[in-house]
């Protein structure tokens, strides 16, 4: 739907939170233009999550919505940066 929604848009990054976690989604649009440049699963292994290079998530303890918040601002500067560099 997101993409149906803002077809310009090369990622998507959502936070979720229910009573088992708190959740930092990431997905790339297959359909976008340029493609992906980025690597999701690596981005989200370092905050201990992981995935595949196009998707990926993180999850944490449902207390922890502030951290996931947080790390989806930090994974947002990730994708708005050239591959490989540090954001």
């Amino acid at each position: 739907v997101l993409y149906w929604l803002f077809p310009e848009a090369r990622y998507t990054v959502t936070v979720s939170q229910d009573a088992r976690r708190s959740k930092v989604s990431v997905g790339s649009n297959p359909w976008a233009r340029p493609a992906r440049a980025h690597d999701i699963s690596s981005i989200c292994e370092r905050y201990g999550g992981g995935g595949h290079p196009v998707v990926g998530a993180v999850s944490l303890d449902p207390s922890r919505l502030d951290d996931a918040r947080r790390i989806a601002r930090e994974i947002v500067a990730t994708l708005q940066s050239p591959p490989g560099a540090a954001a």
